[in-house]
């Protein structure tokens, strides 16, 4: 992550504890979608998230 943000990749605003935190929010719920969801809510969730 500190690599990405001295690369210009991540914006510096966020920060690195912030970063993979908000990534893994966002997997968790693209993964409660799959598993409870269905596939059109996975799909919404998925496309939202990019």
């Amino acid at each position: 992550m500190e690599n990405a943000i001295f690369e210009g990749k991540v914006n510096t605003s966020i920060g690195v504890e912030r970063a993979p935190a908000a990534f893994m929010e966002i997997l968790e719920g693209v993964f409660v979608e799959m598993l409870y969801g269905g596939p059109q809510r996975l799909v919404k969730r998925i496309d939202a998230s990019w």
